[in-house]
């Protein structure tokens, strides 16, 4: 970049309209960081007027109840089992050098945490270093605190820049506040109101953008508004649980009203059950009593909660019926809420596309940064000149659950019976795990079962868990089921005839 497109980029990270939707992207991470208890308050305060009744309701806050991270969770599972990657055209020497550099960056851990971020925040931006130590670490930068300068040719491809403020107690050199990485070089500023200060920079000899975008849509990068229903759903469950919790604590006791022309109640009263309460009134004739009983019954709140509930999922296109929750039961998050295994693997099919575009093009960066961060490394991973078809991501299926192991057997065997499993995928406790690794395993249970069998035949050693016998016992006892099988075959007759 010129030294005027930079300082207009930068001038553009703070225009009215960056800022309105890193606020927005920003109050959706809170939630989602169950961090957003001020929110909660400014939603009470937005639907009751009454002072007293404002500071009652705020004493109850709770966030037992996160539907936006509870459906950003269930919706984004496409690293529930993490990803096999194969380099197209890598030697086996190269793709066992590039599976160890990954296994030692974690990439499959950190992966399963990028997955609802971008679901529900948008595009996230990883940046691949090289550590000291040789282990690569990634840079995750978050929409809230990120501005990106699009190219004009290519608006959906690779920014020109990216700005990203510095999420707090992250060390960075010279105590930047600000970073900027384009093309060629990484910026460390310091921001003062509208002044910029360069403290520091560093080539990274990348020849293009060093970053890799996680994001599961086309169109629009950022879609500011997406997701909102999920936080206004949030926030009325939020405040549900309150008004119900101040209206539960009146349970088993009576309100009394009293109507008429009262001039004032008399004052040194306090609100005791057990005394009387005066007022003074020029016509007590006027006055009417009432007593009401305020056994509120939570279902009415239970309900209204499961509505929004309903309503938040199926505005991701799910169908109810494919929903299971359960809100009276007071369980955790996973078991309150649960889709169905086909529609989740609907959804998770649907965001396959976009990690297999993401995986490619962060195999094809991370090779290059570790190539040239570490020489040693040079000569074991491919040159990434011949990475142009780059890497095939595969994702396991997603594991089925049954709750009644007979059912789980009568599905095993029917998918055995079509093709659709191989007796080996019996064995599948890792859905990692390869063919060869479930051969062997099958191979030493086959040897252990042998080696069993042939000492419970050898040894005369019973199955039926009874005490272990000697072969003379053993022919004793069989000796008498012969000889009474013989009879019955009319080897030997009784003495009746």
């Amino acid at each position: 970049m010129t030294e005027k497109e930079a300082k207009d980029f930068l001038d553009g990270t703070r225009a009215m309209k960056s800022i309105e939707r890193k606020r927005i992207a920003g109050r959706k991470w809170k939630i989602y960081n169950q961090d957003h208890v001020d929110l909660i308050a400014e939603a009470v305060d937005k639907r009751f007027v009454d002072k007293e009744t404002r500071a009652d309701l705020r004493k109850l806050i709770s966030r037992q109840m996160n539907p936006l991270r509870e459906i950003t969770d269930e919706i984004s599972v496409v690293y529930k089992h993490g990803a096999r990657r194969k380099i197209i055209g890598a030697t086996d020497d190269e793709q066992r050098a590039y599976e160890r550099l990954i296994r030692r960056s974690h990439l499959d851990v950190h992966a399963a945490e990028w997955n609802p971020l971008a679901s529900l925040l948008g595009p996230v931006q990883i940046l691949p270093t090289m550590r000291k130590d040789g282990t690569i670490r990634y840079e995750r930068v978050l929409p809230h605190h990120a501005d990106v300068l699009e190219d004009p040719e290519d608006p959906q491809g690779d920014p020109l820049a990216l700005a990203y403020t510095v999420e707090p107690g992250t060390a960075t050199k010279g105590a930047a506040n600000l970073v900027v990485v384009d093309h060629s070089a990484w910026y460390y500023l310091r921001t003062e109101g509208a002044r910029y200060e360069l403290v520091d920079s560093e080539e990274h000899g990348m020849e293009g953008y060093p970053g890799s975008e996680f994001r599961l849509t086309l169109g629009e990068r950022w879609r500011t508004h997406a997701n909102e229903d999920l936080v206004d759903a949030t926030m009325s469950i939020a405040v549900t649980l309150c008004t119900m919790e101040l209206v539960r604590r009146a349970q088993n006791k009576y309100l009394l009203t009293v109507v008429g022309p009262l001039a004032e109640t008399a004052k040194g009263q306090g609100n005791y059950p057990d005394r009387a309460v005066q007022f003074n009134t020029a016509d007590g004739g006027q006055i009417r009593l009432s007593v009401e009983d305020l056994n509120l019954d939570p279902r009415f709140f239970i309900t209204h909660i499961m509505f929004l509930y309903a309503q938040a999922i199926e505005a991701r296109g799910i169908p109810s019926h494919s929903i299971t929750f359960d809100v009276e039961g007071g369980g955790t998050p996973s078991e309150r809420l649960r889709l169905s295994h086909g529609t989740l693997t609907e959804i998770r099919n649907r965001q396959i596309p976009f990690c297999r575009m993401f995986e490619s093009d962060l195999a094809r960066k991370t090779i290059k940064i570790a190539r040239k961060a570490s020489p040693g490394l040079a000569a074991d991973l491919p040159d990434p000149e011949r990475l142009d078809e780059g890497i095939a991501a595969t994702f396991p299926p997603l594991a089925r659950q049954f709750n009644d192991p007979r059912v789980e057997m009568e599905w095993t065997d029917w998918m055995i019976g079509k093709g659709g499993l191989s007796p080996l995928d019996v064995l599948r406790d890792d859905p990692q795990e390869s063919i060869e690794s479930l051969r062997a395993r099958q191979e030493a249970n086959f040897d252990e079962f042998k080696r069993w069998y042939d000492a419970v035949t050898s040894r005369a050693l019973p199955t039926d868990g009874s005490k272990m016998q000697s072969a003379p016992e053993a022919f004793g006892r069989l000796g008498p089921l012969v000889r009474d099988a013989n009879r019955a075959q009319g080897g030997e007759r009784s003495p009746e005839e």
